[in-house]
C-alpha cells in the first residue's frame, strides 16, 4: 500500500496560442502530483477535463439593437433587424436572439427562438452588422434578448442589449 506524505496540484501554460474566433487564448494545463517518500509522481494531464482555454485578451464587448424596418419610413412592418457592434474584430459564435411576451427572456431556455446566428459571421472593430430577421410567428409585445449557444462563450463574450431596442409586434 502506497502512503501519501502530501499532495499539491500544478498548473502550467502552454506556450502556444491558440486561434478561437479570433479571441487569442493560452491552453491551461493542470497536474496533479503526490509524493510518495522522497519521489514525486505526477498525473499525466492527458484527460480533457485537466485542460481549458485561457483567454489572454479578456471577454469581446458586442453591443446590440433591435430595430424595426418601416415602411416607407412611416409603418410599423413584420420585419426588424438585429444590429451588432463589437469593440474589437471578431468572428462571432453561434448567438441565438430569444423573445417572450411581455418581458425579457432570463436564459437561452426562456422564450422563442427569434433568430440564429451561426459562427460564420464576422463583425469588426466599431462597424455595425445588420441581420434581418421576420416576426410573423412571434406575439404581441414581445422582448427579445441574445444569447450565445455554447456554455464556453459566455466566458469569452459581453452582450449588451441597448436600451433603445424596442419590443417586436408592439
Amino acid at each position: 500500500m502506497k502512503k501519501i506524505l502530501h499532495g499539491i496540484i500544478l498548473c502550467t501554460l502552454t506556450d502556444t496560442k491558440k486561434k478561437l474566433h479570433l479571441i487569442f487564448f493560452r491552453t491551461l494545463t493542470i497536474f496533479s502530483a503526490i509524493k510518495e517518500y522522497d519521489d514525486w509522481q505526477y498525473s499525466s494531464g492527458v484527460k480533457q477535463g485537466c485542460r481549458m482555454h485561457v483567454s489572454i485578451e479578456g471577454k469581446v464587448t458586442i453591443r446590440y439593437l433591435i430595430k424595426n424596418k418601416k415602411k416607407f419610413g412611416l409603418f410599423q412592418s413584420n420585419e426588424y433587424e438585429l444590429v451588432l457592434t463589437s469593440d474589437r474584430h471578431i468572428c462571432l459564435p453561434d448567438l441565438a436572439l430569444k423573445a417572450k411576451k411581455g418581458r425579457l427572456p432570463l436564459n437561452e431556455n426562456d422564450g422563442a427562438n427569434v433568430l440564429r446566428i451561426d459562427n460564420n459571421q464576422e463583425c469588426e472593430k466599431n462597424q455595425p452588422v445588420s441581420i434581418p430577421f421576420n416576426s410573423n410567428t412571434l406575439p404581441r409585445n414581445a422582448k427579445a434578448k441574445l444569447f450565445p449557444v455554447k456554455n464556453e462563450d459566455y466566458s469569452r463574450l459581453k452582450l449588451i442589449r441597448h436600451p433603445q431596442s424596442i419590443a417586436i409586434n408592439p
